[in-house]
């Protein structure tokens, strides 16, 4: 054997018993040959294949997801000794534009973009930037990066699996990078954060944890969670038609939803500030 084949042959050894190494010199030789560095995917296949399981379960397909949403039910808020019930309607076009109403409009919480105010009989309130980018609606979470597995900038990792209310559930970790040249990255990054509770019997979201900043204070980071139960078939798609909010272990809020329409033509006009004081 000669001098090359005996070389060839101790560098497929070493190949096979350390394929880091491979890589790795793959990845500067890439590096050198094109002056940038290689992306290497971050969302895991197991978190990517579990989204394929809800989005096939829960029928939330690019096809079928509804351009707006209109709906009514009932809001039974707990911040009381007694809880109250009111009926609330929201009108929503995609995760951007919201317009929450309480009892007959006596409190609108209204979401556009970036914005976020509250406007009641007494007068309004419009959130700062850290705040009002945190008021993202998830009554319909199909709106949100549950659904984003296509998107470069969203990453989807897998703990493992966890029992909820005696269900067998994935836990799924979802984070949003803001792009490089936003101004604002720091503090949507604050709030880039999800994660996801996957039924493993029904493949369906369990619940879904999303961070709120107080309008007061922008480093007052508290965690919500919003718990789906009750879906039901609307537009081909599935709708959880039960939905309770905790903070912490304290439950605040929970919806019953009573009549969800799709594609009803909302106007922009239903979300938007004018009039609004900042």
């Amino acid at each position: 054997m000669d001098k090359g084949q005996r070389y060839h042959n101790q560098w497929t050894k070493s190949e096979k018993a350390h394929p880091e190494r491979w890589w790795a010199l793959t990845l500067l030789l890439l590096t050198w040959l094109t002056g940038q560095a290689v992306a290497q995917p971050q969302s895991s296949v197991p978190a990517l294949s579990l989204l394929n399981q809800m989005t096939t379960a829960s029928e939330w397909t690019r096809l079928k997801i509804p351009a707006d949403i209109l709906a009514m039910g009932t809001l039974i808020q707990y911040d009381s000794a007694t809880p109250t019930a009111t009926d609330f309607v929201i009108k929503q076009k995609g995760l951007s534009l919201s317009r929450i109403e309480i009892q007959g409009g006596d409190l609108v919480t209204l979401t556009n973009a970036d914005q976020a105010a509250y406007v009641h009989r007494y007068g309004s309130q419009v959130l700062p930037f850290f705040a009002a980018i945190s008021m993202r609606a998830f009554l319909f979470p199909f709106y949100s990066d549950v659904t984003a597995s296509t998107d470069a900038r969203v990453t989807f990792s897998y703990p493992g699996t966890e029992v909820l209310a005696g269900q067998l559930a994935h836990r799924i970790e979802i984070n949003r990078e803001p792009a490089s040249n936003d101004p604002q990255a720091a503090a949507r990054r604050q709030v880039g954060h999800l994660t996801v509770w996957i039924s493993d019997a029904s493949h369906l979201p369990l619940q879904v944890k999303f961070l709120r900043v107080s309008p007061d204070d922008p480093t007052a980071v508290v965690e919500h969670t919003l718990v789906f139960s009750d879906y039901r078939p609307v537009g081909g798609i599935g709708i959880p038609y039960h939905q309770e909010e905790y903070v912490g272990t304290e439950k605040i809020s929970a919806i019953q939803l009573n009549d969800v329409q799709f594609n009803v033509g909302l106007a922009d006009a239903n979300f938007l500030f004018l009039g609004i004081q900042k």
